[in-house]
């Protein structure tokens, strides 16, 4: 899946660059945030709950305006999803905001 939208209630935008997440069916998870790659595990809930859990991730610098750490971050405060065809959007805890990602080709 790859983050395309962010919004919240301060900031509303489109994400341009690499950051994606792969669920595997093993409960295992692997993302891309930007320059760094990343890895962990994720549990659903019901039908629309979402736990997602990222540890383990590279320490390259990113280039200057860089969301690796944010997306990162993000998707460890995942609660609530959806998927709408080949949509996922992902509500943060909180009032934390929502991620959408479009599923990868």
């Amino acid at each position: 899946w790859q983050w395309t939208h962010f919004r919240d209630t301060k900031q509303d935008f489109d994400v341009s660059g690499t950051y994606t997440i792969t669920f595997n069916a093993d409960g295992t998870a692997a993302v891309v945030a930007d320059c760094n790659t990343g890895s962990g595990t994720y549990e659903v809930f019901g039908g629309a709950g979402l736990s997602i859990s990222i540890r383990a991730v590279t320490a390259a610098a990113c280039p200057p305006g860089s969301l690796g750490q944010a997306f990162v971050e993000n998707l460890n405060f995942a609660g609530l999803f959806a998927v709408n065809g080949n949509v996922l959007t992902i509500e943060l805890m909180a009032d934390g905001g929502t991620m959408t990602l479009v599923a990868s080709p």
